[in-house]
């Protein structure tokens, strides 16, 4: 469950019957206002763009191979989309056109984090259930860093 970042008086939810939900918050209880249907698997991932003026979206969906969108994220002027495969592929979009400007790889497993740097545009981190987190450069489509994060399990 998401709020917009344009005042707070929407929620989106993502939900496992395929379907997305928006409610409105300003009335007394919350009012749901859409539903939008057009999935055919479960969304796990729902997210509203920072400055709400973009609406084009990459598919999430391949009909070939069943790729599935785990995790999405804009950058911080809502310029690019990326969206994180199960493929352990992460997808740059343009948020306009919805063309595919870069496909990063790097990632062994599922990526669950997807996190825009606060002031750069270019720069956005992933962390994947592989322990690798990468910074990536999404002008260039490049890996600016890799950190690793062994955790090692204690038996008693």
């Amino acid at each position: 469950m998401f709020f917009n970042p344009l005042g707070g008086m929407f929620i989106t939810t993502g939900s496992t019957d395929h379907v997305i939900r928006i409610y409105y918050l300003g009335s007394e209880i919350p009012e749901k206002i859409a539903e939008l249907e057009s999935h055919t698997d479960k969304v796990v991932a729902v997210q509203f763009c920072n400055n709400g003026d973009r609406n084009n979206l990459p598919s999430g969906e391949d009909k070939v191979t069943k790729l599935k969108v785990t995790m999405v994220a804009w950058d911080r002027y809502d310029t690019t989309v990326i969206t994180a495969v199960n493929n352990f592929l992460l997808k740059v979009w343009n948020s306009i056109t919805g063309q595919l400007l870069h496909t990063l790889s790097g990632h062994d497993d599922e990526v669950f984090v997807l996190e825009a740097h606060p002031f750069d545009q270019k720069i956005i981190l992933s962390a994947g259930h592989d322990g690798n987190i990468f910074i990536w450069d999404l002008d260039r489509g490049t890996k600016i860093r890799n950190y690793f994060n062994m955790v090692r399990e204690i038996y008693a």
